[in-house]
């Protein structure tokens, strides 16, 4: 038996037009006195000398005339250079695939090929294989089968027949015999657009009808017959709107070749037999074959209907799903719901009812029980690595049991900034503040509203990393209910409940599975089979559906291409840091499959989107809403779309629509697994980065050095942010020797201005370091402009340094010295006529910058010496007068200075004219007046002047606190002064109350730390001693000493020695903190109060 070869092949199938009947006079240059040449010699070539695949070959020969006739109608009308076997009679049981049916066909290589028009190529080989049977056979009929014909022009040409031969009384009859056909050949041509296979069948119609008329009897037999096979045969109406998988493709085949079959026997019968005697004697062997085809077509039949009935279960699911999911959308919309959760509901969400269940049953536990923890809320865990489908059991709960909860809050934790911005969408649809309040105070009422309200809310902690991180937004009290996704499995000891999602078993795959190829219930067992290969993960199932999306193979020779790909996967070859756990394995093996069928535009996008935030990418980023002048994009909204298009077909990216925009979601796993394709390929991966970096630097503020910070700025800084610090994040992680550009640096430095204006520390330290190195390397490579840029990181990262510790402190005196000497060269090179206002604002930053840095040390005649030439400086470019705010800073910062030289008269003057600058420049109530105010009572205490400098700390604090909440830093080193005024005027009581809120607020960040929750200890210690109150006392003196021990060996050494005095030791504890904390003992004492 001959093998069927598949091979990927475009270009036209000659289907159009009429039908293909040989022209009756061959013009071919044949030499006709030849020997005969037999069907297998005639079918060697075509006509342009190109090898032509072989068909079934009888014993009897051809000439080269009637093979070339043959051979020109059949690619005409195929134009398909397989080779084909003759179609099986068997039944198809739940054991068989597709691949068995059809085992001579060599599939396609999925890797280059996906297979998309496999089932039509399949159908027109069925079709082919019965136009050389009708030819190659001893009574060869192919020269009169018409093959143009349809229902009415076969009806027309018959009646047309029996009109000029008196057999019209027959007419009714034929379209009755006809009619009953009709339905089948609907059934087919509504799973497979080709004339061809309905032409093959009205063909042969006609030669039946037109012969057996002549016959006698052998119409009214050969009339019943058809009809009688006819009734077998599928009908139209009940496949319209059923899945066309591979196996009831394969089904129908079966019948229609049945059919076809009988009809040619027949018709050989009939144009063989011309005498009635001859007919009637011969009939029983119709008779027989005709038993047999009705036999057949009913096992045929009943294996069609039988695929028909599982292909039909999904489009009954989907029809379930689209109503659940209308559901879903109208609850939220029905003012009963108030939520933030960022994505739709996964429309082909698969299983997982029991881990559901129990997660519901968890969470909304009686309120009269307890957890571990003594709490009634509950709170669950849902843990695994990546690509097990937490995020999505997530957020399924969120939509199935949206009912029980009247808000849910959705939190990105991954990382500080993502989880703060989240948070922050929750406080705001819970409307509690305006939109220009503090981002602590946000943070401090919403967590209030969670803690106290008898709502019933739901908070998710999506894609947690550890309990740090998570912790300053975890709500107090026992109200409410919490989930938590995380790799992390120890997160665990934080929650009542803890789950750890398994693999889909084989069922929950295999239905995940078809859902995505539109396979119903087809192919039952080989899908369970390929979901075990994939491990059960619901991304590598879902990605792996996406890479044959459109493949019309079945499901058994798609998990073979699978396992073959397993076995000589790339991954176990990679020298990249990708685990090659079998999880892993797997995920990287279909990723590796998925990516070659990409268009170039597409694995550009999905390469962009490794360096950006997985949970959102604006589209804006590509396609700007307003065009961008510098033409920053390569992207149309043509080929954006289409790229689009193409990742989405292949779930790696979802697209989702938020309120203001639209944004791009891909899956964590996939990131890190592109962004070790690319630590293989250090040019590709540069290119891409680069690319990256340009789309977000056209859209992301640039910073102004005449400003601290612009306000009016933050919105577009709060949309891009996260890709600024997913970008980072890569670019430090990757594997490769990258030192970056200076356009990424630039974007590093605006970004982390940002971050330090509005409290995200935490980000904003990492994201200021790279952009520093990478200044660093582009200087040595003498790239001049990278100087300016570096001096503006430096600016920003010496600020935060002032709040990590004794090491931050020092090391922010090193940059501001650096700082100071780099911007003395650059303007040493220019004549100082010729110096610009930007040449004088940035000498007379770096001025104070160090003047500052050297305060934070006690270095007070440095500190005043920079100060003083730093507002010298400035009045080059009108002082006061053209940048007052920047003047009032400067002033408020001398406080630190004045105070230590109890220079009363200078304090006085100098904070009176700081403070109107900042009133009239920015308000009274702005930070940066506070900060000055808060400066002038440090100054206020070291002269002694007690009273004053309370009255300062408490105007100060009692208006941070309605701006920024009670545990900000700036509160609670606020309480802590004010305790210290109350100790040394004799208020003790009053001290331990603002001691104790101190304490109790205390949340440790960046800003507050062990220095500070130990200075606040050892302080209340003190307080405590005094109200003879020894045994407590003690204890906290005890739990001061123990956490100073942390950075016990950055202390000077006049700190360390065993018989110190306690206002010694305090001194040490108070030189531990930042001085933007405020300081009341050695220089800033008066030697009284202290």
């Amino acid at each position: 038996m001959a093998s069927l070869h598949y091979q990927e092949h475009q270009g036209h199938y000659g289907e159009a037009g009429g039908g293909c009947l040989p022209a009756k006079n061959d013009e071919a240059t044949t030499d006709t006195n030849s020997k005969p040449t037999t069907a297998s010699q005639a079918s060697s070539t075509t006509l342009a000398g190109e090898q032509c695949p072989p068909s079934r070959r009888p014993s009897s020969q051809i000439s080269i005339t009637q093979s070339r006739s043959l051979y020109t109608s059949l690619m005409d009308c195929c134009c398909f250079p397989f080779r084909f076997a003759p179609t099986r009679r068997r039944s198809i049981s739940d054991s068989d695939s597709l691949s068995e049916l059809e085992k001579d066909v060599e599939y396609p290589d999925l890797m280059n090929n996906e297979g998309s028009t496999l089932q039509t190529d399949l159908w027109r080989l069925t079709v082919r294989d019965k136009l050389a049977d009708s030819y190659t056979s001893t009574e060869a009929f192919r020269d009169v089968l018409i093959l143009n014909l349809d229902f009415d022009s076969c009806l027309a040409s018959l009646s047309q027949q029996y009109l000029l031969e008196g057999f019209s009384k027959h007419v009714p009859r034929v379209r009755t015999v006809l009619e009953s056909i009709k339905p089948f050949i609907a059934a087919i041509t509504t799973m497979v657009q080709s004339s061809m296979i309905a032409g093959l069948v009205w063909g042969s119609m006609q030669l039946i009808l037109a012969n057996a008329v002549k016959l006698s009897d052998s119409f009214d037999s050969a009339s019943k017959m058809l009809q009688d096979l006819a009734k077998l045969l599928p009908r139209f109406q009940a496949y319209t709107q059923v899945l066309h998988t591979p196996r009831l493709h394969a089904a129908l085949r079966e019948v229609y070749s049945t059919f076809i079959d009988f009809a040619f026997a027949l018709v050989r019968f009939l144009l063989s037999h011309r005498c009635y005697t001859m007919v009637k004697i011969q009939w029983s062997t119709v008779t027989r074959q005709y038993n047999a085809t009705k036999d057949q077509l009913a096992i045929s039949c009943s294996d069609f209907e039988a695929e028909a009935s599982l292909a039909n279960v999904q489009v009954q699911g989907e029809r379930h799903r689209e109503v659940v999911e209308r559901l879903s959308r109208s609850r939220s919309g029905d003012g009963g719901l108030e939520s933030t959760v960022p994505a739709p509901r996964n429309v082909v969400f698969t299983g997982r009812d029991t881990i559901l269940e129990r997660i519901h049953e968890m969470l909304t536990l009686d309120s009269g029980e307890t957890n571990a923890m003594g709490r009634s809320r509950q709170s669950v865990l849902i843990h695994n690595i990546g690509g097990m489908g937490k995020t999505e059991v997530a957020l399924e709960y969120t939509y199935r049991y949206s009912r029980a909860y009247t808000h849910i809050f959705w939190l990105h934790a991954e990382t500080a900034t993502t989880l703060l911005s989240s948070f922050l969408k929750a406080v705001a649809k819970l409307d509690l503040l305006t939109e220009t309040a503090a981002s602590d105070l946000k943070v401090q009422v919403g967590l209030e509203w969670l803690r106290s309200t008898t709502k019933t809310w739901l908070l998710v902690f999506d894609n947690a990393i550890e309990w740090t991180a998570i912790r300053k937004f975890w709500p107090a009290g026992d109200r409410g209910s919490i989930l938590v996704t995380s790799q992390n499995p120890a997160l665990d000891r934080i929650t009542s409940h803890a789950i750890e999602l398994p693999p889909m078993n084989p069922e929950e795959g295999c239905t995940l599975l078809q859902r995505y190829l539109n396979r119903g219930r087809s192919e039952q067992k080989e899908g369970e089979a390929l979901s075990t290969k994939l491990g059960g993960m619901p991304l590598a199932i879902s990605h792996f559906a996406g890479y044959v999306a459109n493949s019309q193979c079945s499901i058994k020779y798609i998990t073979e291409v699978l396992c073959s790909r397993f076995e000589s996967s790339a991954i176990w070859k990679s020298t990249t840091s990708i685990s090659t756990s079998p999880y892993s394995h797997t995920l990287a093996t279909v990723w590796d499959m998925a990516f070659v069928r990409l268009t170039s535009e597409a694995r550009k996008l999905i390469r962009i989107m490794a360096f950006l935030d997985p949970d959102g990418v604006p589209e804006d980023i590509f396609i700007p809403v307003e065009p961008q002048s510098d033409g920053h994009s390569t992207w149309t909204p043509a080929s954006f779309n289409e790229s689009v298009r193409i990742l989405r077909e292949r779930h790696l990216i979802n697209r989702d629509s938020l309120e203001t925009h639209s944004v791009l979601r891909t899956h964590r796993a996939l990131q890190q697994s592109i962004l070790g394709r690319l630590d293989t390929d250090e040019t590709l991966r540069e290119e891409t980065f680069e690319e990256a970096v340009s789309l977000i630097r056209a859209v992301l503020p640039e910073h102004d050095v005449r400003k601290r910070g612009d306000p009016s700025q933050w919105p577009k800084f709060r949309k891009y942010i996260s890709q600024v610090v997913a970008m980072n994040q890569a670019f430090s992680e990757s594997g490769t020797k990258q030192h970056g550009t200076l356009e990424f640096a630039t974007v590093l430095r605006d970004a982390g201005s940002y971050l330090l204006n509005n409290g995200y520390q935490s980000d904003g330290i990492p994201i200021l370091e790279t952009g520093r190195t990478i200044c660093i390397n582009l200087i040595k490579e003498e790239n001049a402009p990278a100087s300016v840029t570096l001096e503006d990181i430096t600016s920003f990262l010496q600020v935060y340094n002032h709040f990590l510790g004794i090491k931050g402190r020092k090391r922010s005196l090193a940059l501001t010295t650096e700082n100071l000497e780099r911007r003395h060269q650059a303007t040493t090179k220019i004549d100082h006529s010729s110096w610009s206002d930007l040449d004088h604002i940035r000498l007379s930053r770096a001025l104070l910058d160090k003047g500052c840095a050297s305060a934070q040390m006690n270095l007070t005649d440095a500190a005043e010496e920079n100060m003083e030439a730093a507002i010298s400086t400035g009045e080059a470019v009108g002082g006061e007068a053209s940048i007052p705010s920047r003047y009032g800073m400067i002033y408020g910062c001398r406080m630190w200075v004045l105070g230590p030289r109890k220079a009363e008269d200078l304090i006085e003057s100098s904070s009176k004219r700081a403070l109107e600058l900042l009133n009239s420049s920015v308000g009274e109530t702005n930070p940066l007046t506070l900060l000055t105010r808060y400066n002038v009572g440090v100054a206020e205490f070291a002269l002694g002047h007690t009273e004053s400098a309370l009255k300062a700390f408490q105007d100060v604090t009692n208006t941070r606190v309605k701006q920024l909440g009670e545990g900000h830093h700036d509160v609670l080193a606020g309480r802590y002064m004010m305790a210290v005024c109350y100790q040394n005027v004799g208020k003790l009581e009053d001290a331990e109350n603002e001691l104790r809120r101190t304490l109790d607020n205390n949340l440790q960040s960046v800003q507050w730390r062990n220095e500070d929750l130990a200075r606040s200890q050892y302080r209340l210690g003190l307080v405590l001693a005094s109200m003879n109150r020894p045994s407590e006392a003690q204890r906290m003196l005890e739990e001061a000493r123990e956490l100073q021990k942390t950075w016990y060996d950055d202390l000077p050494e006049k700190f360390k020695e065993s018989d110190v005095g306690q206002d010694v030791a305090m001194e040490g504890f108070d030189f531990g903190v930042t001085l933007w904390h405020g300081r009341t003992t050695g220089i800033f004492s008066n030697g009284t109060y202290w």
